[in-house]
């Protein structure tokens, strides 16, 4: 088994990130116990509307203008859906006690992706290895895409600029059919060789994928819905939520601004955790509540990526002590627009099939 990747010790970065801690911690004990009580109210409203939209769909089944819209609202609140409360279930901070952050994400399960191998996936690696190849299992280096850099190419590469817009619609497609039976079933994955699966999440895995494509798809056959307008609506669905989805999840971490660590022949990571996690993590500038409200926070990524137990609400105020921190001793913090981190994210796809064409264009 493949030896987990290690970090630098580096006194000067441990004292920074500690000092961080102490003024956090300081922070949050000066805020009240509760200071998220909206927290409930999203509980109970963003999966109503996620259903309202299904039955609203199915209501108006032989209307395949609402329908489709409807689906593709529902793949809309699926992903504010994971941002405000999959997220902070997963973290164990939705609820006070872990058995019900576990059993509320069954809800996710019931939307598609497993739940099980995605807490691996994204607490174990991608918090622990973000844009390490073969570590970071959150972004991975997808057959069809040359996302790291140093990576050697494909052929097929050349042209990832160009056809990457196709690409990404289908994220979700990919999660949910793809990628999460890959990580069950070929056993080299670095997820499965670390994690052990228990028998009884590959019949969980299997039952909420049926159950997703029964309520999407086949009950609304059954129901006299034409199968095309079925698929269409499933599509509408896994494109809207994949688009969203992408743009908050791809700008954070993957572009030209953040680091592709390359570890060593001995597993070495040539820098501490504390600053591999600033130079692979930048935040997103959003200005307004409602952008705020419904991201659920997660534009402010780099606190997140160090202080992973804090819930999203008081990520602001914590942003607000890294930013004036680093400033003052000179870290590399990062905070872009969402435009503009939207591009960076596309030079380095672009930037990447450049290097394929000059490579193989040496072969030639």
């Amino acid at each position: 088994m493949e030896n987990k990747p290690r970090f630098r010790k580096v006194d000067e970065d441990q004292a920074h990130f500690l000092r961080i801690g102490q003024l956090v911690k300081e922070k949050l004990n000066d805020l009240p116990e509760n200071n998220h009580p909206h927290s409930a109210f999203k509980i109970f409203s963003f999966p109503a509307i996620y259903f309202i939209a299904y039955f609203l769909g199915l209501y108006y089944r032989f209307n395949a203008g609402v329908m489709i819209s409807a689906y593709a609202v529902m793949g809309l609140t699926g992903i504010f859906l994971y941002l405000n409360l999959f997220h902070e279930a997963t973290h164990g901070l939705l609820f006070r006690s872990k058995k019900s952050n576990r059993n509320f994400l069954n809800l996710f399960d019931l939307l598609g992706p497993n739940s099980f191998i995605w807490i691996k996936r994204h607490n174990k690696l991608h918090h622990n290895y973000p844009n390490v190849h073969g570590w970071d299992s959150d972004i991975e280096q997808s057959g069809p895409l040359q996302i790291f850099p140093h990576q050697a190419p494909e052929k097929y590469n050349k042209l990832q600029h160009l056809y990457v817009f196709l690409l990404y619609p289908l994220y979700l497609f990919n999660w949910i059919f793809i990628r999460d039976f890959r990580d069950f079933f070929q056993h080299n994955r670095v997820v499965s060789m670390f994690h052990p699966i228990p028998r009884t999440e590959y019949a969980k895995l299997f039952f909420f994928k049926t159950v997703y494509i029964g309520y999407t798809v086949l009950l609304p056959v059954w129901l006299g819905v034409p199968v095309w307008q079925a698929l269409v609506s499933l599509i509408a669905l896994t494109v809207a939520g994949s688009i969203l989805a992408l743009m908050v999840l791809l700008t954070p971490h993957v572009n030209v601004s953040n680091n592709f660590p390359v570890i060593s022949p001995d597993g070495q990571i040539n820098s501490s955790w504390f600053m591999h996690q600033l130079s692979t993590t930048n935040d997103i500038r959003f200005d307004n509540w409602a952008s705020s409200c419904l991201m659920g926070n997660f534009h402010y990524h780099v606190v997140h990526h160090l202080f992973p137990n804090i819930s999203y609400v008081y990520a602001p105020g914590v942003t607000e002590i890294l930013e004036r921190y680093s400033k003052e001793n000179g870290l590399p913090y990062r905070r872009y627009g969402l435009l503009h981190s939207l591009r960076l994210h596309y030079r380095l796809v672009r930037q990447n099939a450049v290097n394929a064409t000059e490579i193989f264009s040496e072969d030639l």
